[in-house]
């Protein structure tokens, strides 16, 4: 007994001092800002990072989204290396770069996404001055909310006391006000982008999307920087891996454009990829490539769905795996040709099999998601895809 009160105790007093030297770390970094919601936060994080850059504020910026990516106040990147599985306690030590580094901003990008997760990476972790809810969509239903109103109350765990709290979502703004009255919080809602205000979206080396572009200039104005020098900086952020691209490529000289819309994993966003390619998809010889998770069937079923409503593919193509056996199948008995559907479970076949069947002028479209082959699919293009490939993370 007196040794488990012994190793209990030693332990105790193992995580205080652990507590205490992150927090020590943590209050060292003057402003920093956790970015949650649904859709756009790692465009938004890398833009708050770049912006404040710019304006002569040391920021460091993590995103989580496609890949997780430190971002360096001089733009480079590197990997966050694992030894297991990814949880919120990594948190922790992007925390202690960030002071390595004389960071004066942190911007990092939410992990969590259970409510009580959401609370200890915000109210314990990071301890936000600002916070930026970008949006509230229908993902991660299975453990976020099976509502899109209890999706903003998930994300309304991390609105910080005192703080101030920017977002463009609208249609759920009211349950997030709430929230950040009672934790007496400034919420500043980020209308949609005004044509009128003389920002010229094409001057990015990719196209970025108008709201995520607006809703980082608030925050770098509420810090300091001004609007013209925020833009400046941000034409210099690199996209993310997740970015929605059109490329270019040349395949065994065939050339073809592939849309990479892996990173638009939720049944609004895919059908909104859809949608803003519909005339594309019906004047082309169009292509469909499906990257499923096996930890994910639910999302699995959904886009099942989706791809079942609309205008046939000639060629579907899934991989990834061994959930892409079931949606082969049902598939199938939707009345799917036999000859119009394949899988593969890694993406060298998928490559290979795409080289040895593309015609010129053919339109490839990747959706599911990004994690796996839909990474070394997205690579493999650009290898192969003219200079100036542009590309916009997808908001629901």
């Amino acid at each position: 007994m007196r040794i488990l009160v012994f190793v209990t105790s030693l332990l105790l007093i193992y995580w205080l001092a652990e507590a205490l030297a992150h927090y020590f770390y943590l209050f060292k970094i003057e402003k920093r800002i956790l970015v949650t919601g649904t859709r756009g936060k790692s465009s938004v994080c890398r833009l708050i990072a770049a912006g404040l850059n710019g304006g002569g504020i040391r920021a460091i910026a993590k995103t989580t989204g496609s890949a997780t990516r430190i971002i360096m106040p001089d733009g480079s990147e590197q990997a966050l290396a694992r030894s297991g599985n990814a949880t919120i306690l990594e948190q922790c030590r992007v925390v202690k770069l960030a002071v390595a580094n004389k960071a004066n901003a942190l911007v990092i990008e939410s992990m969590a996404l259970r409510p009580q997760l959401q609370w200890v990476e915000a109210q314990r972790i990071i301890k936000p001055s600002i916070l930026v809810i970008t949006n509230v969509g229908p993902d991660h239903l299975d453990v976020s909310g099976e509502s899109l109103p209890e999706i903003a109350k998930t994300f309304c765990q991390a609105i910080p006391y005192k703080g101030v709290l920017f977002t463009r979502e609208q249609n759920n703004l009211a349950v997030l006000q709430k929230r950040a009255q009672y934790m007496d919080c400034q919420v500043q809602a980020i209308a949609e982008p005004d044509p009128a205000a003389g920002i010229d979206y094409g001057e990015w080396s990719y196209i970025e999307h108008p709201e995520n572009i607006e809703l980082a200039l608030a925050v770098c104005e509420h810090i300091g920087v001004n609007r013209e020098t925020a833009l400046a900086g941000m034409r210099k952020a690199n996209p993310d891996i997740g970015a929605l691209r059109e490329i270019e490529a040349s395949l065994n000289g065939q050339k073809v454009k592939f849309i990479n819309g892996f990173a638009a994993n939720d049944p609004e966003s895919t059908q909104k990829l859809f949608d803003r390619y519909q005339e594309a998809i019906t004047g082309n010889r169009f292509i469909l490539i499906l990257n499923l998770r096996d930890d994910r069937p639910h999302r699995s079923l959904q886009l099942l769905e989706l791809v079942k409503s609309q205008p046939r593919a000639a060629l579907t193509i899934l991989c990834g795996g061994d959930n892409r056996l079931l949606i082969k199948n049902k598939l199938q008995k939707h009345g799917f040709p036999a000859g119009s559907l394949v899988d593969f479970h890694k993406p060298a076949q998928v490559i290979a099999y795409l080289e040895s069947t593309m015609h010129d002028g053919d339109l490839v479209m990747g959706i599911g998601n990004i994690t796996g082959a839909g990474i070394k699919l997205v690579n493999y293009f650009l290898s192969k895809g003219q200079t100036g490939a542009k590309g916009v993370e997808l908001t629901v």
